[in-house]
């Protein structure tokens, strides 16, 4: 699938549910109104709207959400050349090799990925069904690397896809620290394997930027992420 084979403003009904349903499951957390999903042909994924977000009436800032199709990523060129890096199945499989490539997370404290739904060559939307990779870079910075899944593996994805099923929401956080200080996910792209069953894949990205940190409680972050 790619983006063109769907009426993107038809996607704004399963967006509103889904981000109802989290509304519904972290209270304190509120959407306000988005804009359309727009195609973004200068960025290594295919659409994306911003949704403003609170938690308990403090302003956390926008809400990313993207659309997937086979071989998007978040990654760019902005941090590492493709050049340093020893070719790997990531860069082999990807049609657009920047995609894969990781970026730093320099000033975000925390990022959190919002699973929201999947829509399948059929065009059903399974809610909050999502099988993205979490790619990263080595000590050497020579090699990327997979640093982990977002959502179900792929033979569970295709399941929900198949037999028209919703899955369990949740959120992941991407970038972090953990409670002994030790920093993840920085940096890192978010990639749609192309080995994994044809959709796509949309998902919602939160970045807690340190000034945030200055102004308000760190408590409510680590409350709402469950840290």
């Amino acid at each position: 699938m790619n983006i063109h084979d769907i009426n993107l403003e038809k996607l704004n009904g399963p967006l509103k549910t889904t981000l109802s349903y989290y509304e519904s499951f972290y209270p304190g957390l509120k959407f306000s109104n988005f804009s359309n999903f727009v195609i973004t042909p200068e960025k290594s994924y295919s659409a994306r709207t911003d949704i403003p977000v609170t938690y308990k009436n403090i302003n956390l800032g926008n809400l990313c959400a993207i659309i997937f199709a086979k071989g998007d990523g978040t990654g760019n060129s902005n941090d590492y050349n493709l050049s340093q890096f020893i070719s790997n199945l990531f860069l082999i499989y990807s049609a657009n090799p920047d995609s894969v490539i990781p970026r730093k997370k320099e000033g975000i404290t925390y990022e959190g990925c919002f699973p929201l739904f999947s829509v399948s060559p059929i065009g059903f939307k399974s809610m909050f069904a999502l099988s993205l990779e979490i790619l990263g870079v080595d000590k050497g910075e020579t090699k990327i690397v997979s640093l982990g899944k977002i959502g179900q593996d792929a033979e569970t994805y295709a399941k929900a896809l198949e037999d028209q099923i919703d899955v369990n929401l949740g959120i992941y956080v991407t970038t972090g620290n953990t409670k002994q200080g030790k920093r993840f996910g920085d940096p890192h792209s978010i990639y749609y394997n192309p080995n994994t069953p044809d959709a796509l894949q949309v998902a919602g990205f939160l970045a807690i930027k340190e000034d945030y940190f200055l102004a308000n409680d760190l408590s409510l972050i680590r409350e709402l992420i469950n840290d």
